[in-house]
């Protein structure tokens, strides 16, 4: 079988060099062969040079340019570049496992499933007292996924079988950073299930998404709610044909919630976990409605025909703007 280990990367070189030299301690397992593709989306700090000075024993490294800027214009870069069955995908900013490949290609090596969501951590140091399970979904945390039935990849750490491309074509480029900034592996995910392809969790096969902490800012966190409610609001209107009809409302009720939480943070010197949490779901939710209004008009790019995971969508529309502080990403 063959094997593509791909990396979508920006203005990352240093993170670069420390995802890459966890990636030449892989074991490669008996009948696999692997290449590496490694797809740089406009960089200016040397990235090409910290490819170059890596050399692995297990396969041969493709360094390829998408001057289109966007991480799924880059994904989709990938994609055409690899030449494996199963397309193994990781970040810039991750560390695997050794024994990274095999555990995650086997499910899908045996035909127990098309597409694996393998496990995702923060990295030491990443984690904060005032995180929960919502905002380290924010950071690529697997935890809050369904062992049973996932639902959908993530991109620090996911495979699936070429076959899949059938369904989806590759990742829409509105979504993902570089353009709405989430939700590019969100909306792949949902494609390749309606299509039937099985999506199977390995949450025991975990990296560490050892991002840089500078996001973990007030401006930073912001950025991130800012990024999510704008992405949902596209998956929504374009995939489940969520009823937007009461945008007016659901924008004047997530805006008085999120005054109400920003409002508690600034009177608690000592904010309980989950109230940091609880604002930032709220802001998303303004943005949700804000960028659901500024698009409802607009055609659906996608017209699947309804389903339970769609109508379920449009009933949680309102019942997730409520924020809770035991708050959960919005998937």
């Amino acid at each position: 079988m063959d094997v593509s280990i791909l990396i979508c990367t920006r203005n990352r070189a240093g993170s670069l060099r420390d995802t890459l030299s966890s990636l030449r301690r892989l074991r490669v397992p008996d009948g696999v062969r692997v290449e590496l593709v490694v797809v740089d989306n406009g960089s200016s700090d040397g990235t090409k040079e910290v490819v170059d000075s890596m050399h692995f024993s297990w396969g041969a490294t493709k360094f390829e340019l998408e001057p289109s800027p966007g991480v799924s214009h880059a994904r989709n870069r990938a994609i055409r570049t690899g030449k494996g069955e199963v397309l193994l995908w990781t970040d810039d900013d991750v560390r695997v496992p050794v024994d990274w490949i095999s555990r995650m290609v086997a499910p899908i090596k045996s035909g127990a499933c098309d597409a694996v969501a393998g496990g995702v951590r923060l990295a030491p140091g990443r984690s904060r007292p005032w995180m929960g399970t919502c905002l380290r979904a924010w950071f690529a945390s697997s935890e809050a996924l369904n062992v049973e039935r996932p639902g959908r990849l993530i991109g620090a750490n996911m495979a699936f079988h070429r076959r899949v491309l059938d369904a989806a074509r590759g990742f829409d480029p509105v979504l993902g950073p570089g353009a709405l900034g989430m939700g590019e592996e969100t909306l792949f995910s949902l494609q390749i299930e309606r299509a039937g392809y099985r999506i199977a969790s390995a949450f025991d096969v975990v990296v560490d998404h050892a991002f840089d902490t500078s996001r973990l800012c007030p401006a930073g966190l912001s950025a991130i709610a800012y990024a999510m409610g704008r992405s949902e609001a596209y998956i929504a209107h374009h995939w489940h044909g969520v009823d937007a009809r009461s945008c007016n409302s659901m924008i004047l009720n997530a805006k008085l919630r999120f005054m109400y939480w920003k409002g508690r943070s600034r009177l608690q010197r000592a904010a309980p976990p989950g109230l940091l949490e609880s604002r930032l779901q709220a802001e998303s939710r303004v943005h949700y409605w804000q960028f659901l209004k500024q698009i409802r008009f607009s055609g659906r790019k996608y017209h699947a025909a309804p389903s339970a995971s769609s109508l379920r969508a449009e009933q949680q529309s309102e019942s997730t703007s409520r924020p809770s502080s035991n708050g959960r990403a919005f998937s």
